[in-house]
């Protein structure tokens, strides 16, 4: 729902226009399991330990929603197989979230429903060219599905590379030691 963050259990709501500040990251003793955590201060007095996964969820709350127009899908990839495959997804709306961030809208949620806040992702426009969305994608795009497609498979298989070449790294530190 627009205007809202659930937290805890059982889930209680908290309208946006409730939150003060959203502070720096802190650890918490061990005894809560020694992770990060936020702190939301809230009007009143209140404050809320937000995980990272509720920051996240924070950050992705839309506080208005604009419609697509039709025939922009959001493209998923899926590169772990020998046939590489892209699909997309319709997107219903551009949703402006808390953060500042323009992200896409799918029947599946915002970004898809994916539920990370790095708000990076590629769309399909109407006349077939993809277009990055987000601080870290390159607004130039790609004139259509196969070359993204191609592009991420590259990067992909680069990846892959420098993890093989780490991991050879640190064999060979470790050999060296011993």
């Amino acid at each position: 729902m627009i205007g809202l963050l659930s937290h805890g259990w059982p889930e209680t709501g908290y309208s946006l226009d409730q939150i003060e500040q959203l502070g720096p990251e802190h650890a918490v003793p061990a005894s809560f399991g020694n992770y990060a955590v936020r702190t939301l201060k809230l009007k009143g007095g209140k404050s809320l330990d937000l995980g990272a996964n509720d920051v996240d969820r924070l950050l992705m709350r839309p506080v208005q929603l604009l419609p697509a127009e039709p025939g922009i899908g959001l493209c998923h990839w899926y590169l772990e197989d020998d046939a590489p495959e892209l699909n997309t997804t319709p997107v219903v709306a551009w949703a402006l979230c808390v953060d500042g961030e323009v992200r896409p809208v799918t029947p599946g949620g915002v970004d898809g429903g994916t539920g990370t806040a790095d708000g990076d992702c590629f769309v399909r426009m109407p006349d077939g060219t993809i277009r990055g969305v987000g601080t870290m994608c390159d607004p130039s795009g790609f004139p259509n599905e196969a070359d993204l497609l191609a592009y991420l498979v590259e990067q992909e298989a680069a990846r892959a590379e420098h993890r093989r070449a780490a991991a050879a790294h640190a064999a060979s530190k470790a050999e060296a030691v011993a």
